[in-house]
């Protein structure tokens, strides 16, 4: 649980400093990545590559983001979907 309040504490600071925190997992709310328009001041939540972002920490977010998968796999490496994310993040919708 230590680990967990760290990064709900991290989450708090980065929304008093005016970031917009958004999880990089798939909800019932996830916005598609394909139609997402980042904002500028962001910081991007990601979890273990199984067991993903604790409910309780995505709650603390803006929003969620997921990338659609189709096939049988639902998980990205999670390097991979930080690749994805961050070119998202930092291209798509720049111009």
């Amino acid at each position: 649980m230590g680990k967990q309040s760290d990064v709900a504490a991290l989450i708090q600071n980065l929304h008093t400093d005016g970031y917009t925190v958004v999880a990089l997992e798939q909800t019932l709310q996830s916005t598609d990545i394909s139609s997402w328009n980042a904002p500028d001041k962001i910081a991007i939540l990601l979890g273990r590559e199984v067991e993903g972002i604790d409910d309780a920490l995505i709650r603390l977010c803006d929003y969620a983001v997921e990338i659609p998968q189709f096939g049988q796999k639902e998980s990205l490496n999670v390097v991979q979907a930080a690749a994805i994310a961050l070119f998202k993040a930092r291209f798509a919708t720049k111009g």
